[in-house]
């Protein structure tokens, strides 16, 4: 079921490994067994991987911050917009309650997004590590 691919790899493990697991969150979501669990349990699972995507976002940050990545800014701020629609999808589903339609629109939006953010924004910031001659923060 996931969207996950050897052509998203970005060469730097960490990242990777974290965009593995956000895939994984997204297949668990809208697993037939999370639903037999009941309602709280997804909404246990959405509020993870809501956790989990901003700590990502913070390995992301800290890695380009370390780097002096000149796109660092843009590469944010794009982060920021996406949360921004996460934090309305777990409103609406605060407010409706879980419902598995829901529950697939949270994984198309945040599987859509990363797939797309990997392939640009991603792989940029990995290109310019090596570059810049910063190979040894693959391994970070």
């Amino acid at each position: 079921m996931t969207a996950w691919n050897k052509g998203l790899v970005t060469g730097v493990s960490l990242i990777d490994d974290q965009h593995k697991a956000i895939f994984a969150l997204c297949d668990e979501l809208v697993s037939a067994k999370k639903w037999d669990e009941g309602p709280d349990m997804v909404m246990d699972a959405v509020t993870f991987l809501a956790y989990y995507v901003i700590r990502h976002f913070e390995t992301e940050e800290r890695l380009q911050k370390e780097t002096n990545y000149p796109w660092r800014k843009a590469h944010t701020e794009k982060h920021q917009m996406f949360l921004k629609e996460v934090a309305m999808l777990k409103l609406r589903l605060d407010t409706d309650g879980p419902t598995p339609e829901l529950a697939w629109m949270v994984r198309a939006l945040v599987v859509n997004w990363l797939m797309e953010h990997i392939e640009k924004e991603d792989k940029a910031f990995v290109d310019y590590i090596g570059e810049t001659g910063q190979e040894s923060r693959k391994a970070s």
